[in-house]
């Protein structure tokens, strides 16, 4: 009899336990899924204007136009401190034929990583992430070409996700600070509700 009285206790404990941390489950959930959203939100639009400018350069290139007339070279852009989107166009193999964006104004263009192009489809497009260098991520929209003769090569352009990361961090931080006023409103609640 005793013994079942135990049980019965740790049982009702139990239980009070989880009707504890539901609540708490719950909100965070809430707040993950906030952050989730927005994050992914300010990344994707990152690929904003770059699909765009590789789409209408991948259709340029398949009409016979040469890779200088897509890739504006007034300036170079450096990838280090600009935020400007740059354009690079490849061969099939990914060679540089033509970039507007360099690693330092005195170095080679941006190259792109072994594998990048490998399982490429003939008629879609590559969103991805690059990071030629600490600090240097690059939003990437990667769009194949067919031109005439059978040619075939990439149009790369990115731009750097510096401000669309620093917006992520500050948002992230507003949203911390809403979860743990939010558990410790929770918190206080159950300590001051009679049971």
């Amino acid at each position: 009899m005793e013994k079942n009285i135990k049980n019965t206790k740790r049982f009702a404990r139990l239980v009070s336990l989880v009707a504890l941390l539901i609540p708490f489950a719950v909100i965070t959930m809430i707040f993950f899924t906030i952050y989730g959203a927005i994050q992914q939100s300010i990344r994707q639009d990152a690929n904003n204007p770059q699909i765009q400018m590789a789409e209408d350069a991948s259709v340029a290139l398949s009409r016979g136009d040469v890779p200088a007339s897509v890739v504006p070279r007034t300036a170079l852009i450096d990838l280090r401190w600009s935020l400007d989107p740059f354009i690079m166009v490849t061969d099939g193999s990914g060679l540089v034929l033509e970039s507007s964006g360099m690693l330092g104004l005195n170095d080679k263009p941006l190259a792109l990583p072994a594998g990048v192009l490998e399982h490429f489809s003939p008629t879609g497009e590559r969103k991805i992430t690059l990071e030629p260098e600490p600090g240097v991520r690059l939003a990437s929209v990667i769009v194949r070409y067919a031109a005439p003769g059978g040619r075939v090569g990439y149009v790369i352009v990115g731009r750097s996700l510096r401000e669309a990361e620093d917006r992520i961090e500050r948002i992230g931080l507003i949203i911390l600070v809403g979860w743990g006023v939010s558990m410790f409103g929770w918190a206080l609640k159950e300590l001051i509700t009679p049971r």
